[in-house]
């Protein structure tokens, strides 16, 4: 049983830390399943929205990239360009869907 969705650990447990640092925060809670089910796609989803605010994620990016098919990484992208549109932020979703291998080789 799970007790927490993202959108409810967004909303009242990370409400004082910054976007990137929540959204790595996030990014580990989906990485390791604690108190949501285990799960690469939003994990990989939540380093690409703290990699679209400035946070060096590049290396976790590529570690979870290797975790994830090729079908959930491009959900996953299309989910943070679709989050970080959807926050009006200043990047636009084809930047944050861009961000995938960042001095990084592809797949």
């Amino acid at each position: 049983m799970y007790f927490f969705s993202a959108e409810n650990v967004w909303r009242n447990v990370m409400p004082a830390l910054s976007v990137t640092s929540s959204s790595c925060g996030l990014a580990n809670v989906f990485r390791a399943g604690i108190g949501v089910k285990q799960d690469p796609t939003p994990s990989y989803m939540w380093l690409q929205i703290a990699a679209a605010g400035g946070e060096d994620v590049a290396e976790a990016l590529h570690v979870a990239s290797q975790e994830i098919d090729e079908p959930r990484l491009k959900l996953a992208q299309q989910q943070a360009a679709a989050w970080w549109a959807r926050h009006n932020h200043d990047a636009t979703p084809e930047s944050v869907a861009s961000s995938r291998s960042v001095d990084f080789p592809s797949r």
